[in-house]
């Protein structure tokens, strides 16, 4: 069996992540690739599987998204100068409950970096792979310093090669909803009651200000809260900041009442990213044969929906053949569908 470069920096990729290996035995390693453009860009090709593993961990989380498999890109060399294997190959549910396919090719944009930038022979054989399976092609950026997924038409490119998109217009025209990654705006005030125990107990998260997390209530009276669990406080947490309304002594320990308010919209795959830096959590941690991104994604749902938060469909500001075709193949015959043609 013969293994390409590429292939072989996916091997040690793979091996860096799950083992504790010497720094010597993976510049060894990384010196057995002869192609010197993959062996000194390893780095970035490393960042970039990273980013592979962690969209797969976050989106399979989504709903609509009933089949993600990732496409491993062992291509017959020759072949390679017509066509580009995307990362990802999707089967997602449209609004009548019929499975569609889509292709997912992933980028990360590191740092302070503004701008996403294709090249342009690989740009073009991402999109004939595309043609010619059919597919709609979306390219997926994580912009790091934002902690913020896009989904993005390639036609929505711009700049004179059609090969860029910054990430003010990578936002303006993300249609990530079609994957159930859609966004919730946050209108009305709510409410947290939380009982902090002085003495610890199995499996008690501590605060750091006053002991360790017993009871927890929230709603949006509060005369009226309802009990939920941990996670669900912890997905507040993750990108709500509450006003401290009332602390006090009980008995074994302390209750605090929390109000948060002010307009804000909320992206599920932001949530999730800003959970996971909460935690600590790898997207891929298991708890009973589920990843923690689907039990967040869950908890994210429910308490959106006992607080009226409100489902937001982004219509892109730039519409082209791209995104008429993806809306039609998501949400023919629906309201969504008519605000596209509206620009609602």
């Amino acid at each position: 069996m013969v293994v390409s470069d590429m292939e072989k920096a996916q091997i040690l990729h793979a091996l860096k992540s799950n083992f504790n290996v010497d720094k010597a035995i993976v510049d060894e390693l990384l010196g057995q690739i002869k192609d010197e453009s993959i062996r000194l860009n390893f780095p970035r090709i490393q960042r970039g599987l990273t980013a592979e593993e962690n969209y797969r961990a976050i989106f399979s989380a989504m709903p609509w998204i009933k089949n993600i498999n990732g496409l491993h890109q062992e291509q017959e060399g020759h072949h390679k100068k017509d066509y580009q294997v995307p990362d990802y190959s999707l089967l997602v549910e449209d609004s009548g409950k019929i499975n569609f396919p889509l292709l997912v090719d992933v980028k990360v944009v590191s740092g302070n970096k503004e701008s996403c930038e294709l090249m342009i022979k690989q740009l073009h054989s991402l999109r004939a792979y595309a043609r010619d399976h059919n597919s709609q092609l979306l390219i997926a950026i994580y912009w790091e310093r934002l902690g913020y997924w896009t989904h993005n038409c390639v036609r929505n490119f711009g700049g004179k090669k059609k090969n860029k998109i910054n990430w003010a217009e990578a936002i303006a025209n993300d249609v990530s909803h079609v994957l159930s990654d859609y966004s919730f705006v946050v209108e009305k005030d709510f409410y947290r009651r939380a009982f902090f125990s002085k003495n610890k107990a199995e499996g008690m998260v501590s605060h750091k200000k006053y002991g360790y997390f017993s009871e927890i209530f929230i709603g949006t009276d509060p005369k009226s809260l309802k009990p939920y669990d941990l996670v669900f406080s912890s997905a507040i947490d993750s990108i709500f900041r509450g006003e401290e309304l009332e602390v006090k002594e009980v008995p074994g320990g302390v209750e605090m009442l929390e109000r948060f308010s002010g307009m804000r919209i909320v992206k599920v795959s932001n949530w999730l990213v800003n959970f996971l830096n909460l935690w600590g959590f790898d997207p891929a941690t298991k708890f009973d044969e589920r990843r923690v991104t689907t039990l967040g994604r869950i908890a994210m749902v429910e308490l959106s929906h006992e607080l009226d938060f409100k489902v937001t469909y982004l219509i892109p500001r730039d519409k082209n053949e791209d995104t008429e075709k993806l809306f039609k193949q998501a949400y023919d015959g629906t309201g969504v569908m008519r605000d596209y043609y509206s620009g609602a």
